[in-house]
């Protein structure tokens, strides 16, 4: 029924911020299903939970851009937190969760 809605993304998941720029180095990756209405906020915690990151844990989140760099997804101060991820991202693209305690 919404399926033509939902983004599907290649999400990662990396111990060390920023995260590793080649994909071979990167620990976990899965795809992950979000409509684009998901707030950033939701989709980071859904990461969080996914990649069973240790409870307490903050994470960043980067994306890849088309020529293979890492930017941080989001304003680095919160500011985004509450934007849809459409903002940002649509279906294929690459996302890299970087914990840190």
């Amino acid at each position: 029924m919404l399926d033509h809605l939902i983004l599907e993304i290649k999400a990662s998941f990396s111990a060390v911020s920023p995260p590793p720029s080649t994909t071979k180095m990167l620990a976990l990756t899965r795809v992950v299903k979000v409509l684009p209405s998901t707030p950033l906020r939701i989709l980071r915690l859904k990461l969080l939970k996914l990649f069973k990151a240790p409870r307490g844990s903050e994470g960043e989140l980067w994306m890849r851009m088309t020529d293979g760099r890492l930017v941080p997804l989001g304003d680095i101060r919160g500011a985004d937190e509450d934007k849809d991820i459409d903002w940002w991202l649509e279906s294929g693209s690459e996302v890299v969760l970087c914990t840190k305690n």
